[in-house]
């Protein structure tokens, strides 16, 4: 007898059950195991698919429609890896800045499919930059292009940062 055999045979004694078990025991224990094992892999993917439901897309305002602002916006939705981006609200003192930042960011066919800026979310005249952020939500972004102090409109800006 070697050393290995002899440990063994002197170690801790096994529980009766353990040498009542039987092929069939064996069989019934795999059984249920596997059983377990695959409920709780269906549990885990379910728990994954109902997570990946989940919307993270960053929706984005744009107040100030003239060349500074449009090029930012179309910054912000070129940004690669950053995310799923959408560009939701666009408001200018002048309808026909608002129209023209639209067509830009409509007509590029790289950032048309993340432009969603329907009629009621296109804002004009003096109060138009409030209306951008109550249809924003809370993590959102609003790109804010101040209008020059010398045109006296920094009331945007003052609001914003309040």
């Amino acid at each position: 007898m070697d050393y290995h055999t002899q440990a063994l045979k002197f170690s801790t004694p096994r529980p009766a059950s353990f040498d009542k078990m039987t092929d069939n025991n064996r069989r019934e224990f795999i059984k249920k195991s596997t059983a377990a094992s695959a409920a709780l892999t269906i549990a885990a993917a379910a728990t994954q698919t109902v997570h990946a439901a989940e919307d993270n897309t960053i929706q984005v305002g744009l107040v100030g429609c003239g060349g500074r602002g449009t090029g930012a916006a179309m910054q912000s939705l070129s940004v690669e890896n950053g995310g799923p981006v959408k560009m939701i609200a666009l408001a200018d003192v002048f309808e026909n800045k608002v129209k023209s930042t639209l067509a830009s960011l409509t007509t590029n066919s790289s950032l048309k499919d993340k432009v969603d800026i329907p009629e009621e979310r296109q804002f004009v005249g003096f109060d138009s930059y409030k209306k951008v952020m109550d249809a924003l939500e809370p993590g959102d972004i609003v790109i804010l292009l101040r209008l020059l102090p010398s045109a006296g409109c920094t009331t945007p800006m003052r609001s914003s940062v309040a």
